[in-house]
């Protein structure tokens, strides 16, 4: 039996803890060609063995100083020698003690959901941001790629072969629109090849956490992910430019729409093909003059028509978050305090993006007077409801009061310009109707609305 420790004295793990572990040499007798039992093949395999596990053992400090470092080496050394794998390396086990890093930091998986569980509690983020991040997670990084890779052993190779696989992917889903099969196209529907930028942002969020294990958190040596993509992953995303729904532009969108379409398609397959995005000769379209106007005079009796109004000629951004105080009906103006963005379904309160973003907006006539008939029609419908009315604070409503959901505003829009007969633009891209007004009188071109296009 070991000896006790005298009072106040550390026992270090050493030779008989090494050997216990590692097992017995063959004995005499046994033909020493094959393994005995979780031991070594030979003495001299042995001999190798244990004096490996104490060279590792070797590297903390002598003394208390280092007893808890050397009894992780030595449950490292312990598990190798039960799982019948090699010893850890030297070299990486001594860098991970001078610098201070955990020698078992777990596994990828468990220390992002961490990251991700650490952050939310410390409110880091937005809601919306947090969403991304985990869905980023959830979706490329857990299973099955390599979210059970131990942390110190996941390599650039593992991230690469993530990206390599969505490069497959993307290929697959263009391969398959094109197609002329119809089952081959219908298999993809709604499913869009992944981009560059998204491609980035996605590197982004693995990049920042594993810098955070590294730096932070001292679980790992060097970064995995301070890499840089192919294919278009690593060059600086072009601003998207605005495109005019041009005559010609129109003409072909409807002849493919029609194409599309095929013979006797339902109510439901004529609106999924208006809104495809990818038949569209461009991420950012804009209605001529023409189409905005016939837009406004179809919606002019629809209880949105007072918000388009505003977003159309005032090149404001989706305004769902307004309160009724934040427009000044005296002087023509109105002052956005808070946006309303979507996390997943739910719809929350943010704040705005920039300090422009709470510019006083100025508001035209047809918009203030579009406003002004709102109001008057909102307050007739809180005295028809009376205390089952809803003081939700907002402009844009329902009749009982409660705000409009976001994407209800949107889905909204695309109804309405649907049925007026005109060609598919982004609510987003409404704004831009502003530009197409200034340039009654003379033609519009896609150069004059360049300086309205975003980032995509």
């Amino acid at each position: 039996m070991r000896e006790a420790a005298p009072p106040g004295r550390v026992v270090e793990p050493g030779a008989r803890d090494v050997v216990r572990e590692g097992g017995a040499a063959a004995r005499p007798g046994r033909d020493e060609g094959q393994p005995q039992g979780g031991g070594f093949r030979t003495e001299a395999e042995m001999e190798v063995w244990f004096t490996d596990a104490m060279r590792l053992l070797s590297i903390p400090e002598a003394g208390p100083d280092g007893h808890e470092a050397r009894t992780q080496i030595l449950t490292l050394v312990r598990e190798s020698r039960r799982v019948k794998a090699d010893l850890p390396a030297y070299e990486d086990i001594r860098r991970r003690y001078a610098e201070g890093v955990a020698f078992q930091p777990g596994t990828t998986g468990e220390y992002l959901l961490g990251w991700l569980a650490k952050h939310k509690e410390a409110g880091d983020w937005a809601s919306t941001t947090l969403l991304s991040y985990r869905r980023t997670v959830e979706r490329l990084y857990l299973t099955p790629t390599f979210g059970g890779v131990p942390l110190d052993k996941l390599r650039s190779s593992h991230v690469l072969a993530v990206f390599t696989r969505v490069d497959e992917e993307s290929d697959r889903i263009r391969a398959a629109k094109e197609s002329e099969d119809p089952a081959v196209r219908k298999s993809v529907a709604g499913k869009r090849p992944t981009g560059p930028e998204t491609k980035r942002r996605n590197l982004a969020v693995l990049r920042s956490a594993l810098q955070e294990a590294m730096v932070d958190d001292k679980l790992i040596t060097s970064n995995p992910a301070a890499i840089r993509l192919g294919r278009g992953g690593g060059r600086k995303k072009q601003r998207s430019r605005a495109k005019l729904w041009t005559a010609e532009r129109v003409r072909v969108w409807r002849e493919s729409y029609e194409a599309r379409t095929g013979e006797a398609p339902t109510k439901a397959q004529l609106f999924a093909a208006w809104r495809n995005t990818a038949a569209r000769p461009g991420r950012v379209m804009v209605w001529a003059p023409a189409h905005l106007g016939a837009f406004l005079d179809s919606v002019e009796e629809d209880r949105l028509y007072a918000i388009f109004c505003v977003i159309a000629h005032c090149a404001a951004v989706r305004p769902s978050g307004s309160g009724g105080e934040d427009i000044d009906f005296e002087s023509g103006s109105a002052m956005p305090a808070e946006q309303i963005v979507q996390v997943g379904w739910d719809a929350e309160e943010a704040e705005l993006k920039t300090d422009a973003s709470d510019a006083p907006v100025r508001l035209d006539e047809v918009s203030l007077g579009a406003l002004r008939a709102w109001r008057v029609r909102q307050l007739e419908e809180r005295v028809a409801w009376g205390g089952a009315w809803t003081d939700s604070g907002r402009v844009l409503t329902h009749e009982d009061g409660t705000a409009f959901h976001p994407a209800q505003l949107t889905r909204q829009f695309e109804r309405l310009a649907y049925a007026a007969g005109l060609p598919p633009i982004r609510l987003h891209d409404l704004r831009h109707g502003a530009a197409t007004l200034a340039q009654t009188g003379r033609v519009a071109s896609d150069a004059s609305l360049g300086s309205f296009g975003e980032r995509a």
